[in-house]
């Protein structure tokens, strides 16, 4: 009897400490009330400073984010902002960026300015070296798809080395998302492009 009370309480202590380990390695995701209103908050938060209509929804520690910004780069720092927050598992921004409608021709002009150099840049490169000029389409971990001007879409790999610019200012590589501008310079890797440069530009 004495033994199999030993073995009984081995068995206990192994399930416990299994149950333990497995508890530190995958933690228990808050509820989405709890994230929904940290969520809330953290946009609160930033509404003081970025003016903004937006509102989150909460769905198994997925957040979708939805109304009006004044610029991309509000709308890419709410995002970074809403995914750091605890429980957040991903984060589906559909914010749209509204502008003012007197800058309208101002903002085409500049924006055909701005291709207009993207061309005079990608003339001035050496041979060999591939450049692609256009806007990011879409963007996942490590890839964007960008809209060409003339050529449609295509792939571009962003690697460690790859070196982004923002506005002329540098910035990591998850700093630049959907909308912006871009110029890159890279080479050819079967039918995609691997970049060493991406210099983007707000539209705005």
């Amino acid at each position: 009897m004495k033994a199999i009370n030993t073995i009984a309480a081995l068995l206990f202590a192994a399930f416990t400490a299994s149950q333990l380990q497995a508890d530190s390695e995958y933690p228990i995701r808050p509820p989405d009330q709890v994230i929904q209103r940290d969520v809330d908050e953290e946009l609160r938060s930033l509404i003081h400073r970025i003016p903004a209509a937006v509102e989150a929804r909460v769905v198994a520690g997925e957040v979708t984010l939805q109304g009006g910004v004044s610029s991309f780069l509000d709308r890419m720092r709410i995002g970074r902002r809403v995914a750091g927050v605890e429980g957040v598992s991903r984060v589906n921004n559909r914010l749209r960026v509204e502008r003012m409608p007197v800058r309208t021709q101002q903002r085409d002009d500049r924006t055909v300015d701005r291709r207009d150099d993207f061309a005079d840049l990608s003339k001035k490169q050496p041979a060999g070296k591939h450049t692609l000029r256009g806007m990011i389409d879409s963007k996942r971990e490590g890839m964007l798809v960008v809209r060409d001007f003339r050529a449609g879409r295509s792939e571009v790999a962003m690697l460690d080395a790859t070196e982004v610019t923002l506005n002329g200012a540098r910035v990591d590589g998850d700093q630049i998302d959907e909308g912006l501008l871009v110029f890159i310079r890279g080479r050819r890797d079967g039918g995609r492009l691997v970049a060493a440069s991406v210099e983007a530009y707000s539209p705005d």
